[in-house]
């Protein structure tokens, strides 16, 4: 669904308003974008329930949803390689006024370029013939309504097409929420629910359900296969009982889903999954399991928690062709060798893996990997090398919370594109190797000073072990 990509966008770009430092320029060019994008909802939210049955929408649609993705790629880039300069402990090395002015006008050059393509996308209306789609039909509320409320504020809003209620202790939905047929975004993360009313069947138009963070809420009606329009499917790891999915071949996003539940469905038929977060105990029944996401050919984002059990062997994860993020939360025993990975790999998260040298010998290896993040408890050893010519396309590596860490190495030649380097919370990790100095495109290097000594680490001084 184009709107809910767009609503989504819209959200990160307010959130980076308030969380992120920009430069003037580059503010104002977020506004701008944001400001462009809101418009462009407003005719969404027809377009997207017409381009099933009209070509020209269709391809509109389809250019909006892609515009939405690219500003979403140009945020992280901006996280990623701008927000850490403005922190309070941080290095920056070989770099000038210069090198900083250039990284913000890249920025903002990318932020207006996306807001001309949107305008140029508006302005093909009239090419397409499809200038009145939105006029005069969007409603949209963000509500605070109570829970004692709630039903009757529902029976004044049968035209509603974006209910949001996240945050908000409801306790429960009212039935009457499946009059509401119009819905194409319905948003109650974190609201405390307990039941979901299976009149939720009868949104027919829903193309965005998002239930997670209900730690309550036990039992999800098995309707969700009705909505089928959805999308994006936010679930809180439910566990108990039948939930039919598989004739969803709309659906680019399915986050949060057990996998007693997963195995109850045939992925072969989620032909349009993009993005799948999934949980439980992945030793049973393996092989099932894993070639059950092996079928998904479209998947490129993948976020697996092992529960119960440690993980299988994760050899088949080699035929994700088109998987480029991947995220392992859990024990794992053996690593995949290099060609059991993806290979478009460029993005790795690991947390709870218990892993030793031998499986950076592996990682260091994987030919794309640009983002390596090792989170809590994911290496058990105290001492982590890193050989020559390792990580040859890495640009950003994190290590969080790596209680044992105690001495890193590095050998000359190996992170040769490294650009941010993250060390969070790991306090018994005191210096760093003398070869950092080699890492001549390394420019910023955040919060390893935040457990020393303040006073006596100024400038671009690193304390080098010898």
């Amino acid at each position: 669904m184009a709107e809910a990509a767009v609503s989504f966008v819209i959200q990160r770009l307010a959130d980076s308003l308030d969380r992120l430092e920009f430069h003037t320029d580059v503010r104002r060019e977020v506004e701008r974008l944001q400001d462009e994008l809101r418009r462009m909802r407003c005719f969404l939210r027809d377009a997207d329930a017409k381009q099933d049955v009209d070509e020209r929408v269709c391809n509109w649609v389809s250019d909006i949803r892609n515009v939405a993705y690219d500003a979403e790629d140009l945020i992280d880039t901006f996280t990623l390689k701008i927000s850490p300069l403005k922190k309070k402990h941080f290095i920056r090395r070989y770099t000038s006024l210069v090198k900083e002015w250039k990284q913000r006008s890249q920025i903002a050059e990318g932020l207006a370029a996306l807001r001309s393509r949107l305008q140029d996308i508006s302005a093909s209306r009239d090419t397409y013939g499809i200038q009145n789609i939105g006029e005069g039909t969007a409603t949209a509320i963000h509500t605070s309504v109570p829970s004692s409320s709630l039903e009757l504020s529902l029976e004044n809003f049968r035209l509603l097409r974006i209910l949001e209620l996240e945050g908000i202790s409801c306790g429960r939905i009212p039935s009457t929420i499946g009059d509401l047929i119009h819905l194409s975004y319905l948003g109650l993360k974190e609201t405390n629910i307990q039941v979901l009313p299976s009149t939720l069947g009868s949104l027919c138009n829903l193309q965005t359900l998002d239930i997670a963070r209900n730690l309550h809420l036990r039992i999800v009606p098995n309707v969700i296969w009705n909505m089928r329009n959805l999308r994006h499917l936010y679930m809180c790891g439910q566990s108990g009982g039948f939930l039919r999915i598989d004739n969803l071949k709309h659906l680019q996003t399915l986050s949060g889903i057990d996998v007693s539940r997963w195995k109850q469905n045939n992925s072969a038929h989620l032909t349009s999954l993009r993005k799948l977060k999934m949980r439980g105990n992945l030793s049973l029944d393996t092989i099932a399991i894993f070639d059950s996401i092996s079928a998904l050919l479209q998947l490129r984002s993948l976020y697996l928690r092992a529960e119960g059990a440690e993980f299988p062997t994760l050899s088949q994860l080699g035929s994700l062709h088109s998987l480029v993020k991947l995220h392992l939360k859990g024990g794992i025993t053996r690593l995949p060798s290099l060609q059991e990975f993806p290979p478009n790999l460029s993005q790795l998260t690991l947390e709870y893996t218990h892993l030793e040298q031998e499986s950076i010998e592996v990682l260091e290896k994987l030919p794309k990997l640009s983002i390596f993040r090792l989170k809590a408890k994911s290496y058990s050893k105290e001492e982590l090398g890193i050989s020559a010519n390792g990580f040859p396309q890495l640009e950003f590596l994190e290590f969080n919370s790596l209680e044992s860490l105690t001495e890193l190495k590095i050998e000359a030649s190996a992170l040769p594109r490294l650009e941010i380097f993250q060390i969070v919370n790991c306090k018994e990790l005191r210096m760093l190797p003398e070869e950092m100095k080699l890492l001549t495109r390394l420019k910023t290097l955040t919060n390893f000073f935040a457990l020393q000594d303040q006073a006596s680490m100024r400038g671009s001084h690193f304390p080098y072990s010898r």
